[in-house]
C-alpha cells in the first residue's frame, strides 16, 4: 500500500489528480513500484532535509 501518515503536498492540481489516479492503478495491482515511484517524483513536492541540529532547534522554539 503506498499512503502513508504524512501529508501530501502535490506540485499542482493536475498532479495531485495525475497522482491519484496511479495511485488507484498500483492498488489495483496494474502498475508496478517502480513506475509509482517515478510518479511519486514526478507529482509529490520533495521533503525538505532537516539536520539533527535543526531538528532539536525546532522543537525548543516550539515548546517556548
Amino acid at each position: 500500500m503506498v499512503k502513508n501518515m504524512t501529508k501530501r503536498v502535490y506540485n499542482s492540481k493536475v498532479a495531485a489528480a495525475v497522482h491519484e489516479t496511479a495511485e488507484g492503478l498500483y492498488e489495483a495491482g496494474v502498475m508496478d513500484k517502480q513506475t509509482m515511484q517515478k510518479f511519486d517524483r514526478m507529482c509529490l513536492t520533495p521533503t525538505q532535509k532537516f539536520t539533527a541540529e535543526e531538528i532539536k532547534n525546532i522543537r525548543e522554539k516550539s515548546i517556548a
